[in-house]
């Protein structure tokens, strides 16, 4: 990103996923499986983002009656190369990306060559028969490129990600401050002391952080009563103790103590999702196919086992202060953010030397990265879609939730079964395939038959639409594609897991982990 035009050109989305995210974007090499509607609308939304290549592979001719909706085939091009149609059309889009395009069924280049799709950083996927999509889903899971499938039919629409695991630093919840009132550091404690708080008169008073305030009331409460604070009448106690010293008045940082001092009583606890990672095997030892995140989890596990505590944050809050008292205190925080990240690196440099690698070869700029955001990090796996086949979550608990989407995922289910083994069945709901479709399905996952009307509804919207894609609902379905892919790139937010629904009729989506 040191080309000045290009920042000017990615400026809005680099603000979001940073320098870093829109480099791995620009590594990336997606393949797109059949060039429809919702598969281009996809591919067109991650063009744009700037992948530095793409590949369609599509035998297909157009058919202005299927393609109609298409906005990257024109009126003239009917009888032509799809691959080709589209490909050429959405380069336009963004010409630094490199186009590739093969004419060729996906399903016979799976059987064929199936290393082929190593090369890729991301697969799309749509209309596939089922037995080439799970022999494709099984080798990408051994390389680790992330499958994003999925389908749009008239006003409905699903997506499914599939990757074994997805790790992030930034899963960009509401982080909650870390001040470590109730459990300050040694030079924060001393600080403090030094100020002589006590003895100064309260317009003196006035120049304080609050959290100097709120410290120096701890401490006072533990000379008083040689323990911290701990009850609910220990609290009375401490906000008594502060309404006196301000006498009546109300100086905005006292105001600020006041309404903060509930975290003198907050203790000191990890996240759920820290201790997840923290808890993982691949954070408790390290190979060499360990990667970097993994590395950094590992050497925040050291840490966390010998300090009991994560590397400080170093951020703190705008207060009410004297200029002088704020700069004061957050040098103090970044001190100790710095000194907590020293230790953290020499973690990592271990880690490295054990795996041979060089000690500087991850960064101190991902370290330091890591070390801000280390309350984000998160670890999310995936089902596979032959688990999900075999051993889906309890469907039947979810089909008797009167507003749930999930009879359109069991509708879509038996779409995709007659395109993979009836090509040429109706999909009407009064088809005896469809209906004998529906039972061997039902009986598979033991689900009750009361349900059944349920997804015979889906199955006759899905009729009704006969197989073709209305522009909107598949802009919308391939704009949700190409967000989890980006998502995926830039190791930013968290990709959904792992099945997301559609329902234009009533303008609804819902996300399963089925």
């Amino acid at each position: 990103m040191d080309n000045p035009c290009k920042m000017q050109k990615y400026d809005r989305q680099v603000r979001i996923w940073k320098a870093e995210g829109q480099y791995a974007i620009e590594q990336s090499h997606i393949c797109l499986l059949n060039a429809n509607t919702v598969g281009c609308e996809a591919l067109k939304n991650t063009i744009l983002p700037g992948i530095r290549e793409f590949t369609v592979v599509d035998k297909s001719l157009v058919n202005l009656k299927r393609d109609g909706s298409n906005f990257f085939v024109q009126y003239d091009q009917e009888g032509q190369s799809r691959a080709l149609c589209t490909s050429t059309l959405l380069q336009q889009l963004n010409p630094s990306a490199e186009m590739n395009y093969l004419e060729v069924e996906p399903e016979e280049l799976i059987e064929k060559d199936i290393e082929f799709f190593s090369r890729f950083t991301i697969i799309f996927a749509s209309t596939i028969k089922t037995d080439a999509l799970l022999q494709l889903e099984a080798f990408l899971r051994t390389k680790g490129i992330p499958l994003i499938y999925y389908n749009s039919i008239g006003f409905a629409g699903i997506i499914r990600v599939s990757l074994p695991e997805y790790t992030t630093v930034q899963s960009q919840p509401e982080v909650p401050l870390d001040l470590r009132i109730r459990n300050p550091w040694p030079e924060l404690i001393n600080h403090v002391r030094t100020l002589n708080i006590g003895e100064l008169d309260v317009t003196r008073r006035n120049d304080f952080t609050y959290i100097e305030l709120l410290i120096y009331y701890m401490l006072h409460f533990e000379k008083l009563h040689h323990r911290k604070p701990e009850t609910s009448n220990d609290r009375k106690i401490l906000r008594d103790i502060i309404r006196q010293d301000i006498n009546g008045q109300a100086p905005e940082n006292y105001e600020e103590a006041l309404s903060s001092y509930w975290r003198i009583f907050q203790e000191y606890k990890i996240p759920s999702n820290v201790m997840e990672v923290l808890q993982d095997e691949k954070s408790q030892d390290v190979n060499e196919n360990s990667t970097d995140f993994w590395i950094l989890c590992h050497a925040l596990r050291r840490f966390y086992e010998e300090r009991g505590t994560l590397p400080l944050l170093g951020t703190i809050p705008d207060m009410h202060s004297h200029t002088q008292r704020y700069l004061t205190i957050k040098h103090l925080y970044n001190e100790k953010f710095l000194a907590d990240f020293g230790i953290l690196k020499s973690y990592v440099q271990r880690a490295l030397q054990c795996q041979k690698r060089p000690e500087d070869d991850i960064p101190d700029v991902v370290i330091k990265r890591f070390c801000k955001n280390v309350l984000n990090i998160k670890i999310c796996r995936y089902k596979s879609i032959q688990e999900e086949f075999e051993f889906p979550n309890d469907l039947d608990t979810l089909l008797s939730d009167e507003s749930s989407l999930l009879p359109w995922y069991l509708a879509f289910r038996i779409s995709e079964q007659l395109f993979s083994c009836h090509p040429h069945a109706s999909l009407e709901k009064e088809s005896p395939i469809v209906k004998c479709e529906l039972n061997n399905l039902f009986e598979k996952y033991s689900l009750k038959e009361k349900y059944k009307e349920k997804v015979l509804e889906c199955i006759e919207e899905l009729s009704r639409a006969s197989g073709l894609e209305i522009h909107p609902v598949s802009s919308l379905i391939g704009g949700i594609a190409a967000q989890e892919a980006i998502k995926i790139l830039t190791k930013h937010y968290l990709p959904i897991n792992h099945t997301c629904i559609f329902d234009g009729v009533h303008s609804k989506t819902e996300t399963f982990n089925i």
